[in-house]
């Protein structure tokens, strides 16, 4: 029920999940730039890309095994892994379920939680979908800020574009699994792997609070906070944005030769 994309041939491996509904080239600069020192592993959610269509309403669980499978048949036991907004809250919950040894985990303007109110809209959009309601509006004011909306008209037909990702039905199942996930927060405590939830300062849709959530619940967990960078961190400023993944996915594979030596 997923794709995954293999870029490059590291001795590493490092797995990127795309967002809701970001198309999995959104990711495509991030995994090029990892691709020179990794394998990196960009997975196709159901219903976009090169994965095929979900027949039927599917749980977070089912994805999650979907991406497990995908990964361990391509020989894929352990690696990092990065996931970026609805993408992060999927990242997180692999690490939870712990069937690949994850190294670390990366959260790009993510969430551990879904509040009542996000539970909600997500239930409202994927009923609308199905309707046949528009709500290219609603993701572009959900993803830049109003003063991009009006500075960037690139940025604007961007995000709209991603609308075109995936069907309303694939989207629509796929809104319900998010709003029917678990509270990740408090299985997070337990999760012992080096955790970096990066955000922009300026992001209304996932604040910098949302992953200072995830940093605090997790013992190896930290956070970065990008100054005058929204929800679309990769699209506003991806060489910052690589700099401080490189940065720390290095930082962990030198406390793991260090730990390894000694």
């Amino acid at each position: 029920m997923v794709h995954v994309d293999v870029i490059g041939d590291g001795p590493r491996n490092v797995v990127l999940l795309h967002g809701c509904p970001s198309p999995p080239e959104h990711m495509g600069g991030l995994a090029r730039a990892l691709g020179e020192t990794h394998r990196v592993c960009l997975v196709h959610h159901p219903g976009y890309g090169k994965a095929p269509a979900p027949g039927r309403p599917y749980s977070l669980a089912d994805a999650s095994e979907w991406i497990e499978t995908a990964l361990l048949d391509l020989g894929v036991r352990e690696a990092a892994i990065l996931g970026y907004s609805a993408g992060a809250y999927r990242a997180l919950h692999l690490v939870v379920r712990r069937r690949i040894e994850w190294n670390a985990v990366i959260a790009l303007a993510g969430f551990g939680r879904l509040p009542s109110e996000q539970r909600e809209a997500y239930r409202r959009f994927s009923r609308q979908l199905v309707e046949g309601v528009d709500l290219t509006p609603v993701l572009v004011d959900l993803i830049l800020t109003p003063d991009l909306r009006t500075s960037s008209k690139a940025l604007v037909r961007e995000v709209a574009s991603w609308m075109r990702a995936t069907s309303p039905q694939s989207l629509s199942f796929e809104l319900r699994a998010y709003a029917d996930g678990p509270n990740l927060i408090p299985m997070l405590r337990e999760v012992r792997v080096p955790c970096l939830a990066l955000v922009g300062d300026t992001d209304h849709t996932t604040p910098p609070a949302r992953s200072r959530e995830i940093a605090e619940a997790m013992p190896r967990g930290e956070l970065e906070v990008l100054s005058g960078i929204g929800h679309a961190i990769l699209l506003e400023d991806m060489p910052r944005t690589v700099a401080a993944v490189k940065s720390f996915l290095g930082r962990v594979s030198d406390e793991s030769r260090r730990r390894w030596v000694s």
